[in-house]
């Protein structure tokens, strides 16, 4: 809404910057509220068909849609946590400049 209504007020937009960070866990208090939140905000903020969809809505407004800011945080210590944190990361990448209107 906030596009829609600057460029309805003439505002000049060239292009969209899209922010997208992963927060987990920062309420949980026991490790099973822990491991409830990771996989509540995964499954929210990096399901790829929810940001294919996000992207062709920002797509509507014909401008190029770059990306700014990225956090995925790990979600613990050691090899195993990393090597997650790179899936999330490499299955993110792949749908954003998968979309035709991402730079």
């Amino acid at each position: 809404m906030e596009i829609e209504n600057a460029l309805l007020k003439g505002v000049r937009i060239d292009k969209i910057g899209l922010q997208h960070h992963l927060f987990t866990g920062g309420s949980a208090k026991t490790e099973e509220e822990l491991e409830k939140a990771r996989k509540k905000d995964y499954v929210r903020f990096a399901d790829p068909e929810l940001n294919f969809k996000m992207l062709d809505t920002l797509a509507l407004f014909g401008k190029p849609l770059e990306l700014t800011e990225v956090t995925i945080p790990t979600f613990g210590e050691g090899e195993e946590f990393e090597d997650l944190q790179a899936e999330i990361l490499k299955n993110l990448y792949t749908v954003w400049f998968s979309h035709p209107a991402v730079n």
